[in-house]
Formats: C-alpha cells, structure tokens, sequence
C-alpha cells in the first residue's frame, strides 16, 4: 500500500491486535514489515529471523510471510468489503461474514461518530461525510451533498484514534474503499 493507505489501516490494525491479543502476527510483505516494526530495514536481511513488536505493554513476535510455507491453512474469516449497491440516494455496502450484523464502538469511554467515518462521493470523486444507519448485516449511507452516490470509503481519512464499527463477532470493520 501507498503510505497514505497503510496510515488509514494503522488503527484498524491497533485495534486488531487490542482485542484479539496475539502472540504473534504473520507480516506479508516489505510494506507490512516495515509499517509493523516502524523500519526502512530491507526485508532481506530479516529473512529467517523472528522479530518482536511492542505494543504498550506486550511484546509480540512477528514473523515474515514466508513462514507460511510451514503453517497450516487458516480458516478464520475476517469481516471485510466486498460490493456495494445504489439505492437513489443511498448506497448500501456489503461485506463478507457480517450475518450476525454491527455494533458500534465497544469501549464507552469513546465517542461514535455521527457518520460512523463512512464518505460517499459520485461522479465529480469528491467525498463527503455520510450519515450511517445499521440495517442487520449491512449498511445505508447518505450524503445530502452526494445526490448519486458512486463511491463509497470508510475510515479513510485519518480516524486512528476511533475504530467506531465492529461486527458482532468482536472484529473491527478493516478500511476499505469502493
């Protein structure tokens, strides 16, 4: 990803690794370690090596994707954009393993955002904020300033200190853009 990109998926990330605790995490990719371990070390000279990540209080190992090779398939599914439709005004997003539906932020002490960090943009591919109601397993998103909505991004702008949706499963909603 573009800096850009992988500054948005930071606090998804964070976010991540807050509530699922892991004991260590599987980096793919020069992009992934770097951004990880906060580096511009080439992702060469690591290879075989087991790093650690400090994350407050705890230090997680992290491995290099080639450690795949010696991992078993996982079968945990994540919960993530895959299409999205228009409705007039509105645009519905739909997204994979969201049959149990959405909630917003867990933590109390954090304030949800009205438009829940959804944008819309049409034609012109200028985004505005979107006012967000929770329908089950999805989403509808309007935008007084977008009449004919045609794209659709969520935590896309800098919002890394609030992940304000997660699926009843406990996983935070990753950005996207569509």
């Amino acid at each position: 990803p573009m800096p850009d990109e992988a500054s948005a998926c930071a606090g998804y990330l964070q976010a991540q690794i807050h509530l699922l605790k892991p004991k260590f995490i599987l980096a793919m990719g020069r992009t992934a370690v770097q951004n990880l371990l906060k580096t511009n070390t080439g992702i060469n000279s690591l290879r075989g090596q087991w790093l650690e990540f400090q994350f407050g209080n705890e230090k997680i190992q992290v491995a290099r994707g080639e450690y795949l090779n010696y991992m078993p398939e996982s079968k945990d599914p994540d919960l993530s954009f895959h299409h999205f439709e228009t409705e007039g005004d509105a645009l519905r997003p739909f997204f994979s393993y969201a049959e149990g539906g959405f909630v917003t932020h867990p933590c109390p002490d954090r304030e949800v955002p009205e438009t829940l960090s959804f944008e819309l943009a049409g034609a012109d591919g200028i985004y505005h904020p979107a006012a967000a109601m929770l329908e089950g397993n999805t989403i509808v998103l309007r935008s007084s300033a977008v009449p004919a909505p045609t794209q659709v991004r969520y935590l896309w702008v800098d919002y890394r200190e609030s992940i304000p949706l997660f699926g009843k499963n406990g996983l935070p909603l990753a950005p996207f853009r569509g």
